[in-house]
């Protein structure tokens, strides 16, 4: 018997849609706050100076466009493909230098105290709509319900597989013991789901403290210039960008990693407990997204079968994990033969990648 196969060939872990609800609520928190912060920079107090027209630069109205938060992933992508945060000096600079090609100067009626009561007042707006109004792991944090749900499929789709793939062996009797919803109530599940939630927590707040940092340099140096709160506030709105599309790449990688760990977590628990005493054993067969935009190292792994040591020694290097949409399926494997039970699935699987091998550890 085969193993339940969750999701499609370009989304193994079925958390297509999970994920795209998660991705959703991340956007529109995103821009809501964006909008809130907006509201701030509009309120500070200034005095408008004219500058003679012979003095004033030229810029065409697309220079002095402002950058949404829906186009600004479009017009940063140079900033995505980059793994440092930091925005290079001189775009800084020469972004200024653009924004502020008009006719006209700002002073800014501000001192210390009043830029760190906004400080203040961003941080406030941020923690509260991505972290959940704590700086702690919390259950109010916005992300533990898609992880939660993705760790509860995966280890429920890791039991169902395991029953299957031991109908007609020795292993069969062994699994007739256990039952789903038995395993979702272990310690060691609900461990695991703190843990999960407790580093993407932690990530996300990463991201909060650095677009906090960006938007601090943005607001002194633009009123330092003399910009208008227009131009300000289309700046805000290009960090506040880079930020939403930072928390993006998490949603969307630990989901995944929710949802394969409690899998694999799952069918390890499984071999110490119910397995333990029998010939065969499970392992994990690599399920890659065969989509346009599946890495080739990643392609080529489709249908081989390893250890869950191996499998998160490989997802741990060289990115792999970033974005990553591959599963496992659970097989059965002889702990002295090495043979494979679902070898006709691993065949099908290689041949879908060009391999035609034979189907064994």
């Amino acid at each position: 018997m085969n193993p339940v196969k969750a999701g499609t060939d370009a989304h193994p872990t079925g958390q297509h849609l999970n994920t795209s609800l998660a991705l959703a609520d991340n956007k529109h928190r995103w821009q809501r706050d964006a909008k809130l912060i907006n509201d701030i920079v509009d309120k500070i107090p200034s005095v408008k100076i004219n500058t003679p027209g012979t003095k004033t630069p030229h810029a065409t109205k697309a220079d002095k466009r402002t950058a949404t938060l829906a186009a600004n992933k479009a017009n940063s992508k140079y900033l995505f493909a980059n793994s440092e945060w930091e925005l290079p000096p001189c775009l800084v600079w020469n972004e200024l230098d653009l924004m502020a090609t008009n006719g006209s100067r700002y002073i800014y009626k501000v001192d210390s105290y009043y830029m760190d009561d906004i400080m203040r007042e961003i941080d406030r707006i941020l923690t509260t709509d991505i972290l959940g109004g704590s700086n702690f792991w919390t259950n109010r944090f916005f992300l533990n319900q898609y992880l939660s749900s993705a760790s509860a499929d995966g280890t429920t789709d890791s039991f169902k597989s395991a029953v299957n793939i031991t109908k007609g062996t020795e292993s069969e009797a062994s699994m007739a013991l256990l039952n789903a919803q038995q395993q979702l109530q272990t310690p060691a599940y609900n461990d695991r789901l703190r843990l999960i939630s407790g580093r993407t927590f932690e990530s996300m707040k990463g991201i909060v403290g650095e677009v906090e940092a960006q938007l601090r340099l943005t607001l002194t140096e633009g009123m330092a210039r003399g910009l208008s709160t227009r131009d300000i506030k289309g700046m805000i709105n290009k960090r506040m960008g880079i930020g939403m599309g930072r928390a993006e790449r998490i949603a969307r990688t630990e989901i995944n990693v929710a949802y394969t760990n409690a899998y694999m977590d799952e069918s390890i628990e499984l071999n110490e407990t119910a397995l333990k005493d029998d010939p065969w054993e499970i392992k994990q067969c690599q399920r890659s997204a065969l989509s346009p935009t599946t890495r080739p190292s990643h392609r080529a792994r489709h249908g081989l079968v390893f250890t869950v040591i191996q499998m998160r020694e490989w997802w741990a290097v060289n990115g792999n994990r970033i974005n990553c949409l591959c599963a496992t399926l659970d097989v059965l494997v002889n702990r002295v033969t090495g043979e494979i039970l679902q070898s006709n699935m691993i065949k099908r699987m290689r041949a879908d990648v060009g391999d035609t091998g034979s189907a064994k550890v």
